[in-house]
């Protein structure tokens, strides 16, 4: 049994909870325009778009959106130095429409920055295909949001050493070939944020926040299906990390949480469930919260308020982790560990008890007229067409 570790009430200020995006002048900033068919003399207008990034970074400079159009773009997208920008004036680069631009291929990352380039955004991709990552951001407030990245040989998305990360709302699956060195999400810093993701089957580890995380909040995510690997890992330095794991649902790993050389850690208002175990912290993780989690099998750890048990999930088999009306996690958790808002960004409401796990409860999606979309029992689309296309995951439920 690990000594030291706490057990109860941890006094958490909100903000420490609540997602911090770099601020985005976006409706400021001018905008051009990329399309896959635009032509080498365009300018970046709606009229005449620029047929690369790679045309678009030689003419504008930090601190613009670049916009893309359906289609399908060769990587890699290659971000200079020179687009370095501010948190409060990015430079961006987005999908028209959500995992409609798709960036495919590359010797080695799909889109990366250059070293030092700060404050850049990447929104809405499909990125699939790179010899090494899907996505490799060098420089401090970096966001990757709305992204679907799968596919790349090596991890998703790797971001190291840096301050201020955003890795929000992402689909990360099936990244990686090696199961030690290729994970979903690869990361560390301070001050990140990592927040309503889905990452699944990837061959390494779901998140892998190595070698050493600080100052961040790992909340309302989704991580399932690393059968031999740990779902999540947190590595702190050694004074430990003041870090914040909360609300999310971690099944069906090898290991569900790990924890290194943790102190002044949270731990609360997860579901850490169907995984070979639960729960790990190495023997210096000491002065950690460990409180109102759903932990199953249960374990040998002192654990606060625990439960433990069948989550009652819709149907995990098809990926499916939402709750049913007769889930004990459904008013598990305690308003006050818990995010502003939940996992499709709904403010979450006074003091009341809030469902462990990343998702709220809601009736509708633990109707059987739910799943009946579901291709060979994945709830996410199958094939790049209409026909099989489904409706948006992180959309707010009716």
């Amino acid at each position: 049994m690990h000594r030291g570790i706490l057990i109860g009430l941890l006094p958490v200020a909100a903000s420490l909870l609540v997602c911090n995006v770099p601020a985005e002048s976006g409706s400021r900033a001018t905008v051009y325009y990329i399309d896959a068919n635009g032509r080498p003399e365009g300018d970046g207008s709606q009229q005449s778009p620029f047929p690369s990034a790679a045309v678009a970074f030689t003419r504008v400079g930090p601190g613009c959106t670049l916009l893309f159009r359906p289609g399908v773009y060769r990587g890699p997208i290659q971000i200079p130095i020179r687009c370095r920008s501010t948190p409060q004036r990015p430079t961006i680069l987005r999908s028209e429409q959500k995992w409609k631009a798709i960036v495919i291929g590359a010797e080695y990352n799909t889109v990366a920055s250059e070293e030092g380039c700060d404050s850049i955004v990447i929104d809405g991709f499909e990125i699939l295909g790179a010899r090494l990552a899907g996505v490799r951001l060098n420089g401090d407030h970096s966001v990757v949001r709305n992204c679907y990245i799968h596919n790349n040989a090596a991890a998703g998305i790797t971001i190291y050493h840096k301050r201020g990360t955003v890795i929000q709302s992402n689909l990360i699956e099936y990244n990686g070939s090696n199961p030690q060195f290729h994970h979903g999400i690869y990361a560390d810093g301070d001050r990140l944020t990592i927040q309503s993701n889905i990452v699944r089957h990837n061959a390494g580890f779901g998140l892998h926040l190595y070698p050493a995380i600080r100052n961040s909040r790992i909340i309302n995510n989704l991580v399932y299906g690393h059968s031999a690997n740990p779902g999540v890992l947190v590595a702190c330095p050694s004074g430990g990390g003041g870090n914040v794991i909360a609300n999310n649902t971690i099944a069906l790993n090898g290991i569900g949480l790990q924890v290194w050389r943790g102190k002044r850690e949270l731990v609360a208002n997860n579901i850490l469930a169907q995984n070979g175990l639960p729960l790990l912290l190495q023997k210096d993780t000491t002065t950690t919260v460990l409180d109102h989690n759903l932990v199953d099998p249960k374990s040998s750890l002192p654990v606060g308020h625990a439960l433990s048990g069948d989550p009652r999930f819709v149907d995990a088999a098809r990926g499916l982790f939402w709750l049913r009306p007769d889930s004990p996690a459904c008013r598990a958790g305690v308003a006050r560990y818990a995010p502003g808002v939940d996992f499709w960004g709904r403010p979450r409401v006074g003091t009341r008890p809030v469902a462990l796990g990343c998702f709220a409860f809601v009736a509708s999606l633990a109707a059987h007229g739910s799943r009946s979309h579901g291709y060979a029992g994945w709830p996410y689309r199958s094939a790049p067409n209409e026909k099989e296309d489904l409706p948006d995951f992180w959309s707010p439920p009716r």
